[in-house]
């Protein structure tokens, strides 16, 4: 489903038994934040080893939407805030007499969404405020 293809598929252990890719820091993060977050999937993290001597493999990481406690460091940022997303926003104003009619398009390239709005809002603009704050932009 990520990469499209098998191709980037790899076969390690003694008789190739183990399917895995290789993937960046920032592929994993963003991986592993939409499987617990969005998706809902558990998600296990293994590795060899290396003091087994018989190359057996170990789970180092593991977790689940309800026990993040292991990833907390790849979903959030040292500050305790969610992780920024590149979304970009774009709004429009106008007056029609009694208030503010907005106009707000936004692109997630997280998601992969693009979607618009059009609402009217009062003199401080809190329904806009309040959009692009539920956006994360």
């Amino acid at each position: 489903e990520c990469f499209h293809t098998m191709s980037v598929v790899k076969y390690v252990g003694k008789n190739n038994e183990l399917a895995g890719v290789a993937v960046s820091n920032a592929n994993f993060n963003s991986f592993v934040t939409q499987l617990l977050t969005e998706r809902q999937y558990r998600v296990e993290v293994w590795a060899e080893s290396k003091g087994t001597g018989k190359g057996g493999w170990s789970i180092i990481k593991q977790g689940s939407p309800g026990n993040l406690e292991s990833f907390e460091e790849v979903i959030f940022d040292g500050g305790g805030d969610a992780t920024e997303t590149p979304t970009a926003v774009c709004v429009q104003i106008s007056s029609d007499g009694s208030g503010w009619k907005v106009g707000l398009a936004y692109c997630d390239n997280t998601l992969k969404v693009i979607g618009m709005s059009e609402f009217l809002d009062g003199d401080q603009l809190s329904n806009l405020e309040a959009a692009v704050v539920r956006l994360g932009a």
